[in-house]
């Protein structure tokens, strides 16, 4: 019996999380990290008998504190040659582009039985 910590897909929104990396923590010890389309943990020898404190943090990338802040499209896009096509005034804060990082659906801890 294994039990895992995983991000299931939701179909019905464009997406559940956001991030560049989320961790898994069970009981206060790092359990491992989703990085990829393998969204799941394996949280086995973390658990112990009675109750447990399961979490999952997700981690953004320095786009929101660095930049670039404009021209939406540049999504994802932090390099020099992204900054060098800044507007000539600098834009107010309303009209930043920054990216909401986070869990937008629940985890789920379940049993794989095999």
């Amino acid at each position: 019996k294994k039990y895992f910590v995983e991000i299931p897909p939701n179909p019905s929104a464009s997406r559940d999380w956001y991030g560049s990396t989320a961790q898994v923590v069970v009981n206060g010890q790092s359990a491992g990290f989703i990085v990829s389309e393998l969204r799941r943990v394996d949280v086995t020898k973390f658990l112990r008998d009675g109750e447990n404190k399961v979490s999952v943090i997700i981690y953004g990338t320095p786009k929101n504190l660095l930049g670039p802040h404009h021209a939406g499209q540049m999504r994802g896009s932090a390099w020099p040659s992204a900054f060098q096509r800044a507007p000539v005034h600098q834009p107010s804060g309303a009209s930043y582009d920054t990216i909401g990082y986070g869990l937008f659906e629940p985890f789920v801890l379940f049993l794989w039985d095999k």
